[in-house]
C-alpha cells in the first residue's frame, strides 16, 4: 500500500456525482489537494469548501479547491470527468444514449484542453471518465488524444467507469434473492454501460458455486427454487437498476453514491497498485472481438493503469450476447456521429 499522501485529484463537475467522487476521493489517504472544476466556478468553489469542511471533521488536511480554469489541472496524478450537458433522466429512457449529441463536443473539448496541460505517455496521469453515454464519450475522448498528442496518449491510463457500478448492482439483487452477503458473491457485468449491459452468467458464483448449478440446489429468500426465467429476472432488476433509483427518488434527480464510490475504487487500485480485479471501460484490440472501441472489460488495476485485460472462458450465450451489445453501440456511435 501506498502510504504517501502528496498526490492531487481534478474533478471535472460540480453536479451530484462529481462531488460524491471527490468526498469519497478525499476520505483515502493519498490526496493533498483535491481541484473541482466546472464552467460554473461559484458552483465549484462552495461544493470545494462543503466537501473540505467535512473532510476536516474526518482530521483529513487535504486542501479542495473549486476553479473553472483548466490550467489548474497541471500535476494532476488522477483526472476524473463526470462533467456533462444538462438533462433530466426519466424513468424508462436510457438517458446515456440522449446524451451522446451533447456530450461528444464537451468530451473532445476536454481531451484537447487536458492533454494541452498535462504529458501523455509514462507520466500521464489517470484519467477516468464516467459522462454519459460512457463508452461512446470514452472512445470519442481517446480518438481526440491520439490526434493531440499525435499517438503519445497512454491507453492503459484512460479508462471508462460504470460497468463496476452494474456488477454491484447485480450483486445486490442476487444478495437479496438469496439472503446471502453480497461479499458471496462474485459476477462481472461487461460490454455497454446501459441497457444492453451484458451480465457473465459463466462467470457468476455465489459461495464458489456457479449460478447455474447454484439455483438448481438452493431456495431463495421466499423459500423456493429459482428457475433460469426467475434468474433472469432478477438480472433485468440490476439491468435497470439506476432507472429504479431515479423512480424512487425523482425523475430530475440521478443516482450518486454508487458512481461516486465507484471512482474511489479505481483512483485507489491505481495510487496503492491494489491489483483490483474490476470491470472497466477500455480502448480494446481485439479482446472479446471489440476492434479499436473502447467497451467495458474484465481487468486488473494497478499502478500502470489498465495492466491486463483479462481473458475470461465465457460461454457461447454470453459471447452472443457481448457481440450483440458491441454490434448496437458501433451503430448507435455511427449514427450520432452522422447527425
Amino acid at each position: 500500500m501506498c502510504c504517501c499522501n502528496n498526490k492531487k485529484l481534478v474533478v471535472f463537475g460540480s453536479g451530484r456525482t462529481g462531488t460524491a467522487a471527490a468526498y469519497a476521493c478525499g476520505m483515502l489517504d493519498n490526496f493533498k489537494e483535491i481541484m473541482i472544476i466546472d464552467t460554473n466556478k461559484s458552483k465549484a468553489i462552495g461544493k470545494a469548501i462543503d466537501i473540505q469542511q467535512g473532510l476536516i471533521l474526518q482530521n483529513k488536511d487535504t486542501l479542495v479547491n473549486g476553479t473553472d480554469d483548466v490550467k489548474q489541472i497541471k500535476g494532476a496524478d488522477v483526472i476524473i470527468i463526470t462533467a456533462s450537458v444538462p438533462h433530466a433522466a426519466k424513468p424508462g429512457l436510457d438517458v446515456r444514449e440522449v446524451l451522446l449529441h451533447g456530450n461528444r463536443p464537451l468530451i473532445t473539448k476536454l481531451a484537447t484542453d487536458i492533454f494541452g496541460v498535462v504529458p501523455a505517455g509514462t507520466k500521464q496521469p489517470l484519467i477516468i471518465i464516467l459522462t454519459n453515454p460512457m463508452d461512446l464519450i470514452l472512445s470519442q475522448f481517446i480518438k481526440t488524444a491520439k490526434k493531440v498528442t499525435n499517438n503519445k496518449v497512454d491507453l492503459k491510463k484512460v479508462v471508462g467507469s460504470g460497468n463496476w457500478l452494474d456488477t454491484a448492482r447485480l450483486k445486490y439483487y442476487l444478495s437479496r434473492a438469496y439472503n446471502v452477503a453480497p461479499s458471496t458473491i462474485e459476477s462481472y457485468a461487461v460490454a455497454q454501460h446501459g441497457l444492453k449491459i451484458v451480465y457473465l452468467l459463466s462467470q457468476t458464483k455465489i459461495n464458489g458455486e456457479l449460478i447455474e448449478t447454484y439455483i438448481k440446489t438452493h431456495k431463495s429468500a421466499n423459500g423456493k427454487l429459482l428457475s433460469m426465467d426467475d434468474l433472469l429476472k432478477v438480472i433485468d432488476e440490476a439491468r435497470f437498476g439506476g432507472q429504479t433509483i431515479i423512480k424512487y427518488v425523482g425523475n430530475s434527480d440521478s443516482t450518486v453514491y454508487g458512481p461516486g464510490i465507484s471512482l474511489q475504487v479505481l483512483a485507489n487500485a491505481y495510487l496503492n497498485d491494489t491489483k483490483e480485479k474490476v470491470v472497466v471501460s477500455t480502448w480494446c484490440d481485439g479482446q472479446y472481438g471489440v476492434q479499436d472501441f473502447a467497451f467495458g472489460v474484465p481487468v486488473i488495476m494497478g499502478k500502470n493503469g489498465v495492466e491486463k485485460i483479462l481473458d475470461l472462458k465465457i460461454s457461447k450465450q454470453d459471447q452472443q450476447n457481448y457481440d450483440t451489445s458491441y454490434r448496437f453501440s458501433l451503430e448507435l456511435d455511427r449514427q450520432k456521429e452522422k447527425s
